[in-house]
């Protein structure tokens, strides 16, 4: 699989990302708002937030 297909079949969730970053803080720079969110990262780029399975969670 190619990497931009497997990056993009990462953030639909049909395949198990690298890592989640579990509990950080997630800043909207427009509107200002902080939210807990889970970051999901799949060969060291963002895919997504929020994941169901992941080789490693890092509890921030």
């Amino acid at each position: 699989m190619a990497v931009r297909e497997e990056l993009i079949a990462a953030a639909r969730g049909e395949v198990e990302v690298d890592l989640l970053l579990a509990g950080g803080r997630l800043a909207n720079v427009l509107s200002g708002e902080v939210y807990r969110a889970d970051v999901a990262v799949h060969r060291g780029r963002i895919v997504g937030f929020e994941c169901s399975s992941a080789g490693r969670v890092l509890e921030l």
